[in-house]
């Protein structure tokens, strides 16, 4: 009777009882990374985020990933808060207990435990904190039954009722064990401690990656609000700040948990928590990296943000012997560089009377920067008559414009299937390389500003976007957005520093031409210029005669102010959670909003959720 028979033996290992533990997936140290990034960009501490990572994981019982967890999370730190870490991953595994069951935290600890380097294994607490006894369990009981009302008020009793319907013992056990020994910590207990809200977000985990308990997932989405709203998320400072807590149990705060958790879920178990009943009438195997479906392969490499890192690099590449191919086999087109060259010849001999340079296709109608760049173009290309080396002076803009805007998509994580398309453009590759036109200059100058915002990197973003702006006016269509996301993010009045940088800017590009200063501004931003049917390209479709029409000017223009005054009101505001009459409120407030540190953190690096 001491052995089991090989078939009893294969039952119990059966495929479709799932035996063992969920291997690593080959992506996921990349969704640890982004939930830590997402939360560390709305001012969320560690515990929060890294309690959230691994309750999910322990619940998905994937020892692998849970050391890659903590890796990733180790990284580059000293060995001191190495140990920390450990501690903090350690002390949530425990209470997990209370949502997932004694076996698999057994597993998952001690399988976490044998990865850990020796120094941190060996560097871990190991005297035990909650050793119950005559002296301590009635502060355990009371602690249990305060966080229990706190959780659940004013329905504490009702449910105590509830649950001792159904067992009585079941409350007791709940309030007592779970609640009291479990989900609070001992006062004076060393090492690591889990506060009050990443309690909650420690149980709304796990019971979101289980799935088939939504009831108590609502339960403690509510437990959480409740930590706040009772202010004992005080107790708890490393979770996060005053203003990120407050994000974190507002719907948008809570949607956020909830979708991390599925990330995690749909990462580490194909979107099937661990716990829940199996759907399909056929078993299925665990996806891992060998077994992983062509499908499943070209699904996560247009999908997975990750890939980006090396696709960036290979496309530049790529788009590179593009370039040279381009200049080498496509004849040179000539539309305005002659011309550029002949109004820097007129500036080089000293006229600075916008109206007196002129040249083959027109007069000088560009700002201070346009005129400074291809001053520096001028010298470098004798004079403008080596193009083959403009045009690889171009092609080196091109890919520099090229990699900012890989990088702004990347931070924005858009997904990678986008990435090779951006290097497909015709139009793109005319403009830098065959035409050397001066929007090249201006585009780049509005993602260099762009890839500064993403990053907070707001003065210096500023200024590259006003010298954008001073080689091209045409600049001056995303400022009305841009303006509406900075009152958001800094507040009106640092909003308004960013407006003077901007004209600081370009009164300095302005100051060569000083002395002719009304026909510097009146030209380079002439706004009720007469475009020439002759270069236009999108309104090919109309005639000549309607094209300088005015009803047709006048109708673009309205259709334009039309679009502005939608996004407004549907798009751009959106974060500040206000009404347009509420918003135009705080545009010139009288005192910084109350909200503004909330509403700031909704502005993100892919520009505003």
């Amino acid at each position: 009777m001491s052995k089991l028979s090989p078939a009893l033996k294969q039952l119990i290992n059966a495929a479709h009882s799932r035996p063992g533990p969920v291997p690593a997936p080959p992506r996921i140290q990349a969704v640890y990374q982004r939930i830590q990034e997402e939360a560390t960009e709305r001012k969320l501490g560690r515990p929060s985020w890294l309690g959230i990572s691994t309750a999910a994981t322990m619940t998905m019982n994937s020892p692998e990933s849970m050391i890659a967890l903590y890796n990733s999370t180790s990284a580059s730190r000293p060995e001191n808060e190495s140990v920390q870490i450990a501690e903090f991953m350690r002390e949530i595994g425990l209470k997990c207990i209370g949502f997932n069951g004694i076996p698999r935290t057994i597993n998952m600890l001690n399988a976490f435990r044998a990865s850990l380097p020796p120094t941190i294994a060996s560097s871990l607490n190991t005297t035990p904190t909650r050793s119950p006894s005559p002296q301590n369990i009635l502060d355990t009981n009371t602690r249990g039954r305060a966080l229990w009302d706190a959780i659940y008020r004013p329905l504490e009793t009702k449910l105590i009722d509830k649950l001792g319907d159904a067992h009585p013992d079941l409350p007791v056990f709940i309030i007592n064990q779970e609640y009291g020994g479990l989900f609070t910590d001992p006062p004076g207990k060393p090492g690591a401690k889990v506060g009050r809200v990443t309690t909650s977000l420690v149980a709304i985990t796990c019971l979101r990656a289980q799935q088939g308990v939504g009831p108590q997932v609502l339960s403690h989405v509510f437990g959480l609000r409740k930590g706040w709203e009772d202010g004992t998320w005080k107790e708890e400072p490393e979770a996060g700040s005053e203003e990120a807590i407050r994000w974190l149990v507002s719907d948008e705060g809570c949607t956020w948990v909830l979708e991390k958790v599925d990330e995690l879920v749909e990462a580490l178990g194909g979107g099937a928590g661990t716990l829940s009943p199996a759907i399909d009438e056929k078993p299925k195997e665990l996806t891992t990296t060998k077994t992983m479906s062509l499908i499943n392969r070209v699904r996560d490499l247009a999908t997975n943000d990750e890939h980006t890192r090396w696709m960036i690099p290979l496309l530049l590449v790529v788009d590179a012997a593009l370039c040279g191919v381009v200049i080498e086999k496509i004849p040179y087109t000539e539309i305005d560089w002659t011309t550029y060259m002949q109004h820097i010849a007129l500036i080089i001999k000293g006229e600075r009377d916008y109206t007196k340079i002129t040249g083959s296709t027109g007069p000088l109608v560009y700002p201070g920067a346009h005129v400074w760049i291809y001053k520096q173009l001028f010298k470098i290309t004798d004079e403008g008559r080596d193009i083959q080396r403009a045009q690889y002076i171009f092609a080196l803009v091109y890919l520099g414009t090229l990699a900012l805007v890989f990088q702004c998509y990347r931070k924005a994580r858009v997904p990678p299937y986008v990435f090779p398309l951006l290097i497909l453009s015709k139009r793109l590759h005319s403009i830098f390389l065959l035409r050397c036109f001066n929007d090249c200059f201006a585009v780049l100058g509005l993602f260099a500003a762009l890839f500064c915002y993403q990053r907070d990197q707001w003065h210096v973003g500023s200024f590259l976007f006003a010298t954008g702006l001073n080689v091209k006016m045409s600049l001056l269509l995303p400022l009305p957005a841009m303006g509406v996301l900075m009152i958001m993010k800094l507040g009106s009045r640092e909003a308004m520093t960013h407006a003077m940088i901007i004209f600081q800017t370009t009164v300095l590009f302005g100051y060569p031409f000083r002395k002719a200063a009304f026909s510097y501004f009146g030209r380079a931003f002439e706004l009720s210029r007469q475009f020439t049917y002759k270069w236009t390209v999108n309104w090919r479709f109309v005639s000549e005669e309607t094209f300088l029409s005015k009803p047709f000017a006048l109708g673009l223009l309205s259709v334009h102010v039309t679009l502005l005054i939608t996004f407004f009101l549907t798009r751009w505001i959106k974060p500040s959670k206000r009404t347009p009459k509420q918003f135009l409120k705080i545009i010139m407030p009288q005192a910084e909003p109350r909200d503004q540190d909330t509403m700031a953190l909704r502005i993100t690096p892919n520009l505003h959720t």
